[in-house]
């Protein structure tokens, strides 16, 4: 029993590597588990929301519950709306940094996929609740 479990599970990640590098133009060679979504694969805003809405269709996941922009840059702003492009503005101007670097930005791996499509539902936790940005959605 233990082996099937192994190669549904191989099989699942597959599946989801696959949906990936079809939504997102990325050689299938060049993702793994760990492959981020925005970072590596530059996969953001309205592109991020289409692979997820066929990432939950062609797994039955549901995605309530994962908070967008702890993950993704808006097109053209960075989350949280004029509040953010203060933010973001002010984080340039003292940092050199906005609120869509890495630092900012809280990775979804493939792995993190696999992982939602194996409960069929978001099972990222979100330490400390909503944030102030979570407020301007």
């Amino acid at each position: 029993m233990a082996i099937r479990r192994l190669h549904m599970g191989t099989d699942l990640e597959e599946r989801v590597k696959t949906l990936v590098a079809r939504e997102t133009s990325m050689r299938i060679e060049r993702i793994s588990l760990k492959t981020r979504i925005a970072q590596d694969i530059g996969c953001d805003g309205d592109d991020a929301a289409e692979l997820f809405e066929a990432f939950a269709k062609e797994f039955d996941v549901d995605l309530t519950g994962i908070q967008w922009n702890k993950h993704f840059c808006g097109e053209g702003l960075p989350p949280g709306g004029l509040f953010g492009v203060l933010v973001a503005v002010f984080g340039w101007a003292v940092r050199g940094k906005s609120l869509c670097d890495d630092d900012f930005l809280e990775p979804i791996t493939l792995g993190d996929l696999v992982e939602a499509a194996t409960a069929k539902r978001w099972v990222k936790d979100y330490p400390g609740g909503r944030s102030i940005l979570d407020l301007n959605e």
